[in-house]
């Protein structure tokens, strides 16, 4: 059974143009239990704004900049910039400095997981191996971070999605959120361990790799070909599907079809666009053709997510 400590306390503070003297408005969520923390932003930023943080203890995070760009700049230790779409694993012995929030005019949704050692050590049952450095690094205290802008995939965006959107109380909202932070860490160790295995991948490959999901993800409405992908990141066409498919473990036609059907979804949560106008804008000239797509994608229908 759930002790009183495990149960989230939950914070959710209004941003109104005052809050940071008209920078931003919005809502930020403050979920806290005794194993790790859960921030929730949904904010407008008005103008570039900067705000100082300070915590003098062992700090583990899971950042995720849905939309939006933040910096860290670290009085005495490294500095962190974390991308929109892409995520960043990272530990710090203690935490000074400022961050920064770009762009302007726009939306920034982000999601950070704040995790304790005890929780790390309880989750992989005292195999800490699997972490490898990262975790010699965080009993060492000294700074790492383990995943710099690795991309937010169709699977991890569910589950920030379910952590965002989730409607229980008490107990179960513990319970469920307990269970939607493991599956996120058993996803993301599963992922940099197999990128790890990847060795015959160099690094500059692999960020011509990434380079290609962004071209990919930027050209919805008139797909590059895999020839066309391959000229542009400097490979053989043959290298290309094999690598991609190596590192991200689809094809490129499979990463363009998830994130069609992610920002898909997305539009029809968070839009007044309508299923045909959506369905152009994700790569679709015919409505019918999207809506069998995402049917056989997500089992349900664009229509059950438009409120």
């Amino acid at each position: 059974m759930e002790s009183k400590t495990d149960l989230f306390e939950e914070n959710i503070s209004i941003i109104t143009p005052s809050t940071f003297d008209k920078e931003a408005e919005g809502s930020i969520s403050v979920l806290t239990s005794r194993n790790f923390d859960i921030d929730i932003m949904d904010l407008y930023q008005k103008e570039l704004f900067k705000t100082p943080v300070y915590k003098a203890e062992d700090h583990i995070e899971i950042h995720f900049e849905l939309q939006g760009v933040a910096n860290y700049t670290s009085t005495f230790n490294q500095d962190l910039e974390t991308l929109s779409g892409r995520y960043s694993f990272f530990y710090k012995p203690a935490v000074e400095g400022d961050i920064n929030f770009s762009p302007i005019n726009e939306k920034r949704k982000a999601v950070g997981i704040e995790l304790s050692v005890d929780y790390l050590k309880s989750v992989f049952g005292g195999d800490m191996d699997i972490l490898g450095d990262f975790w010699k690094n965080i009993i060492s205290q000294k700074e790492d971070c383990w995943i710099e802008n690795g991309f937010i995939d169709a699977y991890l965006a569910n589950l920030i999605y379910q952590i965002q959107d989730c409607k229980y109380e008490g107990v179960i909202k513990s319970i469920f959120l307990k269970s939607k932070v493991n599956e996120l860490l058993a996803y993301i160790v599963s992922q940099k361990r197999n990128e790890e295995y990847s060795y015959h991948i160099s690094k500059k490959d692999m960020e011509q790799l990434y380079y290609a999901c962004e071209l990919i993800k930027n050209n919805f409405e008139n797909p590059l070909t895999l020839k066309e992908l391959s000229i542009k990141i400097g490979m053989s066409e043959s290298k290309f599907k094999r690598d991609f498919k190596t590192l991200f473990g689809m094809t490129a036609f499979q990463y363009l079809l998830e994130q069609r059907m992610q920002k898909g979804k997305q539009l029809l949560l968070e839009s007044d666009y309508n299923i045909a106008e959506i369905s152009d804008i994700v790569g679709y000239k015919n409505p019918t053709h999207f809506t069998f797509a995402f049917k056989k994608f997500y089992n349900r229908l664009p229509s059950d997510f438009k409120l």
